[in-house]
């Protein structure tokens, strides 16, 4: 057994990680975000709780993001059935955790966030990130919103759908469209589309699609990726289940990559503030140059909310 350790953020989680196995307890704290804000933490809070028009700013995930998460496709989030990619604009690797992930999330320093207020079920949350949030490479980018996101959210009947788009600048020069008398930095685009349904008050629905435009893994490129999520619920036990795929279309000939995902798991609520869960995912990926490769995690974890 190699590269087992123990993972923490701010005292808000812990994860005990082995090849192929995570034990994983998590507690989400509702309502204190701004508290942990300057210390440069973050807290799963987002604008969960906060009163419509709220204004936010500290390390935060996009104005997309967050209208993603109020879509309701998402089961059990950071286990083994998280929906999410690395947390990087650069760097596209798998999640560790999460080998079916393949939606973009992207937490940010210093995002001032804005969420209007609700109308008829709608919402918009528009959010501006100073380009320097990210690392030295792009520190010339100094402009109060070298990236933005924005999303619209509507809630309502057993239906949650939300459209999110957000924009990227880097210092990254786009080899392949520029040349050294015209450099010009790249700017990734990514849009998504998301919904799930609730029916009988028992059963959930829910897909996903998000296209990136100059996906910056390796200066450019396209790339699409769908998710389809399930959840049933017996008493006080849920089934989830979950199905992905990604294709990346690079403009660097031997990057192309396919992926194909699929998760299960249940849960079990011991009070209403506390339930257990396990699960599982596995993933393929077949690449263009390096053949196929796959991965599989299974977690047990803990869930209480204060």
């Amino acid at each position: 057994m190699n590269n087992c350790y123990i993972y923490s953020r701010v005292g808000l989680s812990s994860r005990l990680e082995i090849p192929g196995f995570s034990v994983t307890t998590r507690i989400i704290v509702v309502g204190i975000a701004t508290a942990f804000a300057a210390s440069g933490a973050y807290a799963d809070a987002g604008l969960s709780g906060k009163p419509n028009g709220a204004a936010d700013l500290q390390r935060h995930e996009t104005a997309a993001r967050l209208a993603f998460d109020d879509a309701g496709v998402e089961n059990l989030s950071d286990s083994a059935l998280d929906l999410n990619t690395a947390n990087s604009l650069t760097d596209k690797s798998p999640n560790p955790l999460a080998p079916a992930g393949v939606i973009s999330e992207y937490r940010a320093n210093d995002t001032m966030v804005y969420k209007l207020p609700d109308f008829g079920g709608f919402s918009f949350i528009g959010a501006g990130i100073p380009g320097e949030d990210q690392d030295v490479a792009q520190n010339t980018r100094t402009g109060i919103a070298d990236h933005w996101s924005v999303g619209g959210i509507f809630q309502g009947g057993g239906l949650q759908a939300s459209l999110g788009y957000s924009s990227y600048d880097s210092d990254a020069a786009d080899a392949a469209n520029t040349t050294a008398s015209n450099a010009s930095a790249i700017r990734q685009n990514v849009a998504q589309a998301t919904a799930s349904y609730t029916f009988a008050d028992k059963f959930k629905l829910g897909g996903a699609f998000e296209y990136t435009d100059n996906y910056q893994f390796d200066g450019g490129g396209d790339y699409n990726a769908y998710a389809v999520t399930g959840q049933a619920r017996f008493g006080n036990s849920t089934i989830n289940a979950l199905y992905t795929y990604s294709n990346y279309n690079s403009e660097t000939v031997g990057n192309e990559r396919s992926s194909w995902g699929w998760g299960l798991g249940g849960d079990h609520a011991l009070s209403k503030r506390t339930k257990v869960y396990a699960t599982y995912s596995s993933a393929k990926t077949d690449k263009s140059v390096g053949g196929e490769e796959t991965d599989s995690i299974f977690s047990l974890g803990m869930i209480h909310n204060f």
